[in-house]
């Protein structure tokens, strides 16, 4: 491990947690790595409130005033805390493009309201301008480096990728062996973008009452899924996972589905593969290659076709073996060290 000597770090994100998904998380996981090498002081600065109104100001005006000065290197967790931070010892992490690209190359739109739709692309435009500025650009895709170089046209010798990571505690669990039930997940951001929708019709289609539908996650959307869902007591919505229960849901599906239209990486796909568990995504999902080659990719039509294989135990035992041996490339002690040398590349 590359060892930075007495260099004062304030990492920046909208808060540190689970509570704000996957880049929560990341967060989180960077701070506690950094914090465990004495040689390195670190400072987190966070959003003082929860709604998305107090990060767009928070974002825009109070970051100016709130981060701690006179460090020897920044690093904003997304792009919209890089706009006032000291862009010559800032490293900045880009994790998709989506509130700009999901417009235009997948000619859809969020569906949130006015104000949500003015933070996700006005002001996401101006953080990914801002951050093009930035001494160092890391992206957690060869997919997300290459739209991001091509929406900003900055020097691309500024831009590096580094693999998103998954925890330690995610590892091989031998899934049950039940010949008689199959038991389907999702993990997931309930809105339309995650189509899970599409998900739950496809799974209606098949008249199995030995096939079961677990659903865990919250978002806009939950209702209306609900909804769809109703009438078939074989699909059970299990709501927002604590980060302490969710290698105990990885292990209790048999297959993991994941038919979102478009990720910056896909975390969820890789913790499940990791625990062992066949992943199926859609073949025209925008995924990074590295992540989509791993899985099942198949069409909405051909969703009970595979559910049908896969109900073979050995079949989902060694597909799941497999996985697990291709996850390891995730792992903290790969990914994180990755960081250490771009901050050393930062600050010399």
């Amino acid at each position: 491990m590359v060892r930075i000597k007495k260099l004062k770090i304030n990492q920046v994100t909208r808060f540190f947690g689970i509570e704000n998904g996957g880049i929560g998380r990341y967060s989180q996981d960077l701070f506690n790595h950094f914090s465990k090498n004495k040689h390195n002081t670190i400072y987190r600065t966070e959003c003082p409130g929860r709604s998305l109104q107090t990060y767009f100001l928070y974002s825009r005006l109070l970051l100016k005033y709130i981060h701690k000065k006179d460090c020897n290197l920044y690093h904003a967790m997304s792009p919209l805390e890089c706009i006032h931070l000291p862009k010559e010892k800032t490293v900045v992490t880009i994790h998709d493009l989506i509130p700009l690209l999901y417009q235009y190359k997948l000619n859809t739109f969020y569906k949130t309201n006015q104000f949500s739709n003015f933070i996700s692309q006005y002001a996401f435009y101006e953080g990914i301008k801002k951050a093009a500025e930035c001494k160092k650009i890391i992206c957690v895709s060869e997919e997300t480096k290459e739209n991001f170089i091509e929406v900003t046209n900055c020097n691309p010798k500024k831009v590096i990728v580094i693999d998103n990571h998954i925890q330690d505690k995610y590892q091989y669990l031998k899934p049950f062996k039940n010949y008689k039930q199959l038991t389907i997940g999702t993990i997931s951001y309930l809105d339309d973008r995650k189509r899970i929708g599409d998900l739950i019709i496809a799974f209606k289609k098949i008249k199995d009452k030995n096939l079961h539908l677990f659903i865990g996650g919250f978002g806009p959307c939950k209702n209306k899924y609900i909804q769809m869902a109703k009438g078939d007591d074989r699909i059970s919505f299990i709501g927002k996972i604590p980060e302490e229960n969710m290698l105990f849901w990885y292990a209790a599906f048999d297959v993991f589905c994941s038919f979102s239209k478009a990720e910056g990486f896909n975390l969820p796909i890789v913790e499940a593969a990791r625990v062992g568990r066949p992943v199926i995504t859609l073949k025209d999902a925008i995924i990074p290659k590295k992540i989509k080659d791993a899985t099942i990719q198949i069409n909405k039509n051909e969703f009970k076709k595979t559910i049908n294989k896969l109900k073979n135990y050995k079949l989902r035992l060694k597909i799941g073996k497999k996985l697990t041996r291709w996850s390891r490339q995730f792992s903290p002690k790969k990914q994180l060290p990755k960081y250490e040398k771009a901050y050393r590349e930062v600050w010399g």
